[in-house]
């Protein structure tokens, strides 16, 4: 196996998964049985390769603005109650951003653990490390809309299949990533 994926690490700062609902599905499955079994041994394929792919295994190829699209359009398209869409992503592209991002980071890390007295110096100049090496970041947010009917770990689930989406389109493209 080829430990090295062309792409880069698209990193979620705070997102829990859940389980989420297939009743579309089932509507579709009624409609064209022979073409859902070929769509759906080809997603099941691609859900069988995507994996997690850590800073070790990157390249220094650059991941295209066309498929860092794809991947927010495909996070558009997780299902969501009441149309609420929770979620906005924050791109970090350029070498500075990444780096600030890194610094952040890593400052958060010191000054949490610092606290609890656990703080290491190679998990500190690793973030710093693993944020530089990607070639781009992108800030996975959960986003609650004031007043809203939805229970908030209804719009964490949406925000997860949001990221499940991402993920398969990068793996569609051949791109490394993790959360």
């Amino acid at each position: 196996m080829n430990n090295k994926i062309n792409g880069s690490s698209i990193a979620a700062l705070s997102v829990l998964m859940c389980m989420g609902s297939i009743s579309a599905y089932i509507i579709y499955s009624l409609v064209n049985e022979k073409k859902r079994e070929k769509n759906e041994s080809n997603i099941l394929e691609l859900i069988q390769r995507r994996r997690s792919v850590f800073p070790k295994q990157y390249t220094s190829e650059p991941v295209s603005q066309a498929i860092i699209d794809a991947m927010l359009e495909g996070a558009r398209w997780a299902p969501t109650h009441h149309l609420q869409e929770p979620w906005y992503f924050v791109v970090f592209s350029s070498a500075k951003s990444r780096k600030e991002l890194g610094e952040f980071l890593a400052n958060d890390y010191k000054n949490t653990s610092t606290k609890l007295g656990k703080f290491s110096q190679k998990k500190f100049d690793k973030k710093l490390k693993n944020a530089e090496a990607a070639s781009h970041i992108i800030a996975i947010c959960v986003h609650r809309t004031d007043g809203s009917k939805c229970p908030e770990v209804e719009d964490i689930c949406a925000v997860s299949m949001a990221v499940q989406n991402m993920k398969l389109i990068a793996t569609e493209h051949g791109v490394g990533s993790y959360w």
